[in-house]
């Protein structure tokens, strides 16, 4: 089911950021739990003006 609510990834590891990968930091190393927990969790929108609709 699609409610029109955005949704965005929950972070990005270090190691896969754009600014950190064209440094060349992180070459090779590997960071299971944190890669896992990147592409299986997300942010959804929240705030105290959202309302039901």
């Amino acid at each position: 089911m699609n409610a029109g609510a955005g949704a965005r990834q929950f972070f990005w590891p270090m190691r896969e950021q754009p600014v950190f990968l064209k440094r060349g930091y992180f070459e090779g190393d590997r960071f299971p739990v944190a890669e896992a927990m990147s592409r299986r969790g997300f942010y959804l929108p929240s705030g105290l003006k959202l309302s039901e609709s």
